[in-house]
């Protein structure tokens, strides 16, 4: 199997849309969503885009590194024909990284044995009643349903906007950019990409979220909540309405996971259930120069 190095100018986005499209539905490898966290990113690729792998590149001074992009859960291998990769296929694309220092997510399809971690994701396939599903939720998450039921609250659309400034302001763990965020809305917006909702109380948003959509797969990407909206747990009636809203369909509710066993709780919470991807790492003297420089810049 002959791979191919492609620099960022080289890659034909068109043919490697359309690999992504037959071949996974995972938005992180679309080309807009790679051109966003990673303007420079540069390609793996075998036969005719039959086999793609994207290289998310980081240039300190004048080397290069492979950095996972923020906001991007999986990336990894992806076959044209949709088939399966086989371990050998990863593990060879992996031997033929062009960079002596990366951090990557694969996709959950992609089995190696060089991985260095194993990572939890929760999904919840939406292809039952309402009622059927809402049957698994679990006791304690029933019962603040219930009680974002009483609340008052106002489950509604909400605008790129205001969804942005209410995000900054309560997302305490983002580490991305402003400017990256603004990006990424824009980019999911004008490629019909996203679904923003928002929990209003007296017209006051609380809590909003930013689905990421592609195919049958719906993403958990941006959540954010004040404290009004904690506390009348606006977040539980905002997931109970999208499952509301896309049960009966083959969409899949994709919660990214979390190895916070708290939050992977409050997910499995709703029904979802366990799947499992891998990171692969090989850290060199350029990580460690990279931390330093986040460190001395203020940056996560």
């Amino acid at each position: 199997m002959q791979i191919l190095h492609l620099r960022h100018k080289e890659i034909d986005k068109k043919k490697w849309d359309e690999t992504v499209a037959r071949g996974c539905n995972l938005p992180y490898m679309l080309s807009w969503w790679l051109d966003t966290v990673c303007p420079n990113w540069e390609a793996l690729i075998a036969g005719d885009y039959e086999l793609i792998f994207p290289l998310t590149v980081r240039r300190i001074g004048p080397l290069k590194m492979i950095e996972h992009p923020v906001l991007t859960q999986q990336l990894g291998l992806i076959a044209a024909d949709g088939h399966t990769p086989t371990t050998e296929e990863v593990d060879t694309f992996i031997k033929n990284i062009p960079y002596w220092s990366y951090m990557l997510c694969l996709n959950e399809s992609n089995r190696t044995t060089h991985a260095d971690q194993v990572r939890l994701n929760l999904k919840l396939p939406l292809n039952h009643s309402y009622e059927e599903i809402s049957s698994r939720f679990c006791s304690n998450t029933k019962r603040n349903i219930k009680k974002a039921e009483t609340s008052e609250l106002n489950v509604t659309e909400a605008s790129a906007d205001e969804f942005l400034n209410f995000y900054i302001t309560h997302n305490l763990h983002n580490n991305a950019k402003r400017e990256t965020l603004e990006e990424l809305l824009a980019a999911a917006q004008s490629n019909n990409a996203c679904e923003i909702i928002s929990a209003k109380k007296n017209g006051e948003t609380v809590a909003a979220v930013m689905f990421l959509k592609f195919k049958n797969r719906l993403v958990y990407l941006l959540p954010a909540s004040s404290k009004e909206g904690k506390d009348s747990r606006a977040m539980f009636l905002i997931i109970n309405n999208i499952i509301k809203t896309h049960c009966n369909s083959d969409m899949e509710l994709d919660f990214e996971g979390s190895m916070a066993e708290s939050v992977a709780r409050f997910y499995k919470g709703f029904g979802a259930t366990e799947h499992h991807y891998c990171r692969i790492r090989r850290m060199t003297l350029l990580h460690h120069i990279r931390k330093i420089l986040c460190r001395i810049r203020g940056r996560k």
